[in-house]
C-alpha cells in the first residue's frame, strides 16, 4: 500500500527530526514538513501517467513545527490536493495545468505534488535557513525513498537552476544535462537511478511567467513543448498509446 509505505517512511525518521528541531531556538524553527498521501490509491496505481511536480519549498505549512503528527499532516496534504482552494490559484498551480494540457486526452494522468525542501519557513517565503537545511539533510533525507514508493512516470522540477545543489544533495550522482530547446540553466534533463526516464528541471513558474515569445527564444511555453516532445518519444509510440 502506497500510503502505508509513506507513513512508515516518515515514522522511521520522525523521532530524529523532532529531536533535532526541538533543539533549535524558537525563532529558527521550521514549519511542519510536507508529508505526502494519495487520496485515491487505486486510481493512482491504475493511472496512465503518474506525474510528480516538484517545487522549491512551502511558504508556511500549517504553522511552526510541533502541533501536528504524521497522520494529521498526511491527511492535511490529501485534503489540500483534493480541494480547489485560493492557494491553488497561484502561478505555480496554474502552470501545472499548462503542462498537463500537452498530454493526449485519453491518457488518465494524475499529479502528486512534492518539494525538494520538505521543511519551509513558518509564515514566510523563501529558502529555509541553513539550520533547517542541515536538519533535513541529516535527519529527514527521504526524497529518494518517496520516489521509490510513488514510482512516478514523469518528474518535473519547477525549482530553477539555483536549487540544483539541493537536487544533487537529495539525489546524489544526478546528471543534469542540456535540452535542445534551451540552455542548461533554462531547462535540463535529469538522469538518476531513482528518477524515471522522463525527468526535467526548469524555472519556477513565477519566473517563467515573465518570459514571453516576443522577448525571449526560451519562454513560458517552452517547457510544455519540451515535455510533450520527450513524453511522446519515451512513453507513447502513438498519441494515447503507452509503450509497455
Amino acid at each position: 500500500m502506497i500510503n502505508k509505505a509513506l507513513y512508515q517512511l516518515y515514522k522511521k525518521h520522525w523521532i530524529e527530526l523532532k529531536l533535532a528541531v526541538d533543539q533549535l531556538p524558537d525563532e529558527l524553527k521550521p514549519t511542519h514538513p510536507l508529508l505526502l498521501k494519495i487520496a485515491d490509491e487505486e486510481g493512482y496505481k491504475k493511472a496512465g501517467c503518474r506525474i510528480m511536480i516538484v517545487g522549491q519549498e512551502t511558504n508556511d505549512w500549517n504553522g511552526k513545527f510541533g502541533k501536528y503528527g504524521i497522520e494529521q499532516l498526511q491527511d492535511i496534504y490529501a485534503d489540500f490536493m483534493a480541494k480547489d482552494t485560493k492557494a491553488k490559484r497561484t502561478l505555480f498551480w496554474r502552470y501545472q495545468k499548462k503542462l498537463m494540457s500537452v498530454f493526449p486526452r485519453d491518457i488518465d494522468s494524475v499529479i502528486v505534488w512534492n518539494n525538494i525542501y520538505k521543511l519551509g519557513k513558518p509564515g514566510k517565503r523563501g529558502r529555509p535557513n541553513k539550520e533547517t537545511r542541515s536538519i533535513q539533510e541529516l535527519h529527514f533525507n527521504i526524497f529518494k525513498e518517496e520516489l521509490n514508493i510513488l514510482k512516478p512516470d514523469i518528474v518535473i522540477f519547477l525549482t530553477g537552476p539555483r536549487y540544483d545543489a539541493a537536487i544533487e544533495t537529495y539525489l546524489p550522482g544526478v546528471v543534469i544535462s542540456k535540452v535542445r530547446e534551451g540552455t542548461v540553466r533554462q531547462i535540463a534533463y535529469l538522469k538518476h537511478e531513482n528518477l524515471p526516464d522522463v525527468a526535467i528541471r526548469t524555472y519556477h513558474p513565477q519566473y517563467l511567467n515573465r518570459l514571453t515569445s516576443e522577448t525571449s527564444v526560451f519562454h513560458g511555453e517552452t517547457p510544455a513543448i519540451t515535455l510533450q516532445n520527450i513524453a511522446e518519444k519515451s512513453l507513447w509510440s502513438e498519441p494515447g498509446e503507452k509503450v509497455k
